[in-house]
């Protein structure tokens, strides 16, 4: 049978599955398998199973469960709590000062974590209730809080990355760090958006009465709230990017500090501890089942030659290196409106990066533009997953079409960012070539 014709079938047969609602990771194992007997055999099997093994003891997926639990312990901590009390503090003179505060307030949650819904069921629920009590427009009360807690898997240490590093052999600590200046670029285009907004309709967000505002003395104490997460941002990250310690060592360092700051909020106590533990337990093996399927379904189209006679379709279109970049983000684009990002990665990463590879592009450069198109389908129409998180924490009185309404102005935002990614790409390398010998 015609190459082109299995390839149609094997998607197509993935994707129906996926929608008709089967586990995503016993879609691309079965699949992967029944095409293996279909059209090699029963005696191709063992390549199947070597080569997901192979991947499977790769030890940088180590570090996933690692941040999982930090993500887990963090959220019990209070850490976050007194994160956004201590930003809005200072914010609350300014118009959106309270929207403000969750984007950055998110965004350094998210240097944290690396989860893209932790900011959702931590900051989000604190500061919704507060930007409704102080009668903020809900289109600036909702729409920032999905949009920056999406920025997880962008903003180092990322889990995605991290999946996405071991896929495609790329260096994590070089992801990380290419990740670093789009995901606060990313951020500050949320917070200059919400300025510009609410000074051009000021009753959209109220500013805080004077008396309401709290002294310098009040500032200054609230501000050791930001303490904590900066001493843990620069223990993970800078150990990492400075070569002392490994992804996974950064991920064992994150999640032992994330139990110190637990246990001086006198946090840390036995029912948190096994609830951190049983939510990482979960969390990693739902992961783990899908990188088992995603290396089934890599070794199957790479043994195949499926991944090649897609890439050289693609390769052909007349477009040059540019204009098939754009194509393979705008398939990110379209994918992330309907599927989890886990999958999208094991569908795609066997096709796309042996087409970056041809086009000689900067494989860090181009990962992270494809983390930044992953990340948008966070929050995209119809089934972003963000959107439905938010839509949990909120009342049941706010209708799912408000938080696509308030969700969609920020959309434009992050592709504008990517988009600058593509035209300067130094915006993305300008951190790994200076930190990497």
């Amino acid at each position: 049978m015609d190459l082109g014709l299995i390839s149609l079938l094997m998607i197509s047969a993935v994707l129906i599955l996926i929608f008709l609602g089967f586990p995503i990771s016993f879609c691309l194992i079965s699949i992967s398998l029944i095409f293996t007997v279909v059209f090699w055999g029963t005696s191709k099997l063992p390549v199947i199973v070597t080569s997901t093994f192979g991947n499977m003891i790769n030890p940088t997926y180590l570090a996933v469960p690692l941040f999982i639990f930090m993500a887990t312990i963090l959220q019990f901590s209070g850490i976050t709590e007194d994160l956004f009390d201590a930003i809005w503090k200072w914010l609350g003179g300014a118009r959106g000062g309270l929207a403000i505060a969750s984007v950055l307030g998110i965004t350094m949650m998210s240097a944290m974590t690396g989860v893209g819904a932790t900011g959702i069921f931590t900051i989000g629920m604190v500061a919704y209730p507060q930007m409704m009590k102080r009668g903020y427009d809900q289109s600036i009360a909702i729409g920032p809080i999905p949009v920056a807690s999406a920025l997880g898997p962008l903003v180092p240490p990322s889990n995605i990355m991290i999946i996405l590093g071991g896929l495609a052999s790329l260096s994590i600590g070089a992801l990380f760090m290419g990740g670093f200046i789009p995901g606060f670029l990313t951020s500050g285009f949320f917070v200059l958006y919400i300025m510009i907004k609410c000074y051009r309709d000021p009753k959209l967000a109220p500013v805080l009465p004077v008396e309401e505002r709290p002294p310098l003395r009040e500032k200054l104490i609230a501000t050791r709230g930001v303490a904590f997460p900066i001493i843990l941002i620069v223990m993970v990250l800078g150990g990492i990017w400075t070569g002392v310690t490994t992804p996974i060592e950064g991920a064992g360092v994150g999640a032992f500090g994330a139990m110190i700051c637990a246990l001086v909020k006198r946090k840390l106590t036995f029912a948190n501890m096994k609830s951190a533990v049983t939510s990482t337990l979960k969390a990693n093996v739902m992961v783990m089942w899908l990188l088992i399927g995603g290396s089934c379904y890599a070794a199957f189209m790479t043994a195949s030659g499926m991944s090649t006679y897609l890439g050289n379709k693609l390769l052909g279109l007349p477009l040059g290196p540019l204009g098939i970049l754009c194509v393979l983000l705008f398939i990110l684009l379209l994918m992330g409106m309907f599927m989890d990002s886990v999958a999208i990665i094991m569908i795609t990463v066997p096709i796309f990066f042996p087409i970056a590879r041809t086009l000689n592009f900067d494989l860090i450069w181009f990962g992270v533009l494809y983390t930044m198109a992953i990340i948008i389908g966070y929050v995209t129409p119809p089934f972003g997953y963000n959107l439905f998180y938010m839509r949990a924490i909120l009342p049941p009185e706010v209708s799912t079409r408000v938080i696509y309404r308030t969700v969609l102005p920020y959309i434009p935002l992050m592709m504008i960012a990517m988009l600058l990614c593509i035209v300067f790409p130094a915006i993305i390398t300008l951190v790994p070539n200076l930190l990497i010998k």
